[in-house]
């Protein structure tokens, strides 16, 4: 899926979130990683866990623009407010103030509230995940380049998952998250509009995290 939001109005709530599949250009289909003297000549691991580790950059892109989405819906603040509100935040803090802002003002219906809060911790734990891969310390082992991490003062290095379908998984997760994020954000607009809302999907379980917190740790 592919997430892009289309403008439909004067504020923020006139958004549409909508999941699109997108379809290489003719000049590309039928081209095999294999035969791409580009790909085939970075060989550290093998093209199938490289293209996972792209497709999951993606993925979370999309997961941002998600959340921003939510933002707005929330907020009723349109595209150029709430940009200027928080182009400075991270996403961890952008997920927090929301948490906070409906603390002070809840959701209504109860459903809502209920699924937006569930779509900031989907949020907060794929954010975790993609940290994990994002940033790692590239080792040979003895079947191939392994990913291992280090955080906290101390040096010490430990493995994370990282088997193609580890990979493949947490992309997976990651589509989910964005595809849940935006129904939810749709379903605000609709509500606020007096549209015929679609049902909520069901909420996907939650990941678990690949990099268990220690003392010393950070996100």
């Amino acid at each position: 899926g592919f997430c892009l939001p289309f403008f439909n109005g004067a504020c923020g709530v006139g958004f549409v979130f909508s999941i699109r599949s997108v379809t290489s250009s003719s000049r590309d289909r039928g081209l095999g990683m294999n035969d791409d003297t580009w790909i085939s000549s970075r060989k550290e691991i093998e093209p199938e866990r490289f293209h996972a580790l792209g497709a999951m950059l993606l993925r979370w892109n999309s997961c941002e623009t998600a959340l921003f989405y939510l933002f707005l819906t929330v907020t009723g603040y349109g595209p150029d407010t709430a940009k200027a509100l928080v182009h400075a935040m991270t996403e961890a803090a952008l997920a927090s103030r929301l948490r906070d802002l409906l603390t002070v003002h809840p959701i209504k219906p109860d459903e809502m509230h209920t699924a937006t809060l569930y779509s900031l911790e989907l949020f907060n734990i794929n954010r975790m995940n993609r940290n994990v891969y994002a940033h790692f310390l590239p080792t040979t082992g003895k079947d191939g380049m392994e990913f291992w991490r280090t955080d906290g003062p101390k040096f010490e290095a430990r493995p994370i998952p990282n088997s193609l379908q580890d990979i493949r998984r947490t992309v997976e997760e990651m589509e989910a998250c964005g595809e849940y994020i935006g129904a939810v954000g749709n379903r605000l607009v609709a509500l606020r509009m007096g549209w015929k809302p679609e049902p909520l999907p069901q909420k996907p379980r939650m990941p678990l995290r690949l990099w268990p917190r220690r003392e010393g740790d950070t996100e």
